[in-house]
């Protein structure tokens, strides 16, 4: 009879085992998929702030463009008013 319950226990231990191995490999297999699909939400992040950060700079340059043509057009009309007052 010990012989049997030994041998029943032996095969439920491993039973228990190969289950245990087989939900590793199951969790081993969804955290690599995960780990490919985060790369890839981190790669199409860094493009798209790309992107926005192209916008930026886009925004930027217009503003100091913006800025420069005041600064010339209040040039000019300083060089006017002097010309005028000469007059």
């Amino acid at each position: 009879m010990p012989d049997k319950n030994i041998a029943r226990l032996e095969k439920f231990l491993h039973s228990m085992a190969v289950s245990i191995a087989q939900d590793f490999h199951a969790v081993r297999k969804s955290i690599s998929i995960l780990g490919d699909r985060v790369g890839e939400l981190e790669n199409r992040l860094e493009v798209r702030f790309d992107v926005v950060e192209g916008k930026i700079e886009r925004v930027a340059r217009q503003l100091d463009d913006e800025a420069e043509m005041r600064h010339q057009l209040g040039e000019r009309v300083s060089k006017i008013e002097k010309a005028i007052q000469k007059l």
